[in-house]
């Protein structure tokens, strides 16, 4: 395996430019202080409500029609503050209230406000450093919310991809998936408004998820279901985060990285 100096030795050597965004985000990752974990999937998987039910605050916006624009970083902080970051460097603090103004489709359509992110500082009561990023969904009419997403997935350390009950395991989950394997270590797959769905099929459509995916990427992923209504959401993180170690973390997926 090759160290990321020799990556680096290796492009310099041979006009290797391509790379130079991976390298930088590798060479970020190994002196993170915090794991970045991206909750990913299609428009309307239900990110910015499990994310909001993990936070057990309603501070992102939800609603019938694609919402999220713009990549959204939740950081585990005791201090609680907010940010918008703009293309240009600019940072601005805003409060709670106005963070829908920056990060939603109806009030910044095409981001015409040029941000780059949203950073919100907050109190996970969780003993580990992570950061949960809220990103806008793949394949809605609205194409730069994709292009926002897929820009910045080199950044993720684990992933948890959201696929929707009501439209189960498409070939757009499925590419997802594929692709993001290239970035993170650590993937698991959720399946969202498992509720909508009557008792009696759940197990079913658990079992088809599970062997599709088996099938297609011959491997075994840790599938959960997560519903609107209880703290399954903070429940499926913390049996992402147990028994885990920043540092040996940190490793693996500037390793995978690489």
């Amino acid at each position: 395996m090759l160290s990321i100096s020799e990556l680096q030795e290796i492009c310099n050597q041979y006009e290797i430019s391509a790379l130079d965004k991976e390298i930088k985000i590798i060479e970020q990752s190994i002196r993170s202080t915090g794991i970045n974990i991206a909750i990913l999937g299609q428009f309307k998987a239900g990110k910015s409500t499990f994310i909001n039910n993990i936070i057990n605050e309603n501070l992102l916006p939800t609603g019938i029609l694609p919402t999220t624009s713009i990549v959204t970083i939740i950081e585990n902080e005791e201090k609680e503050n907010i940010y918008v970051i703009f293309k240009n460097g600019k940072r601005k603090s805003i409060n709670k209230n106005e963070i829908k103004l920056y990060i939603s489709e109806e009030e910044n359509p095409n981001n015409k406000k040029e941000v780059d992110k949203v950073i919100i500082y907050k109190n996970l009561n969780l003993d580990k450093k992570i950061r949960l990023v809220d990103t806008p969904g793949l394949g809605s009419v609205f194409e730069h919310n994709s292009r926002e997403t897929i820009e910045w997935l080199p950044e993720t350390g684990f992933a948890i991809i959201l696929i929707s009950a009501v439209n189960p395991l498409s070939q757009n989950d499925l590419n997802l998936i594929s692709y993001i394997t290239q970035y993170s270590p650590e993937i698991i797959i959720v399946i969202s408004k498992i509720d909508l769905i009557p008792k009696k099929e759940q197990d079913i459509l658990i079992e088809f998820v599970k062997k599709r995916l088996q099938e297609h990427f011959q491997r075994n992923f840790k599938i959960f279901a997560s519903t609107n209504k209880t703290d399954s959401a903070s429940q499926i993180l913390k049996k992402l985060l147990e028994n885990r170690k920043l540092n040996e973390d940190l490793n693996l997926i500037s390793t995978h990285k690489t």
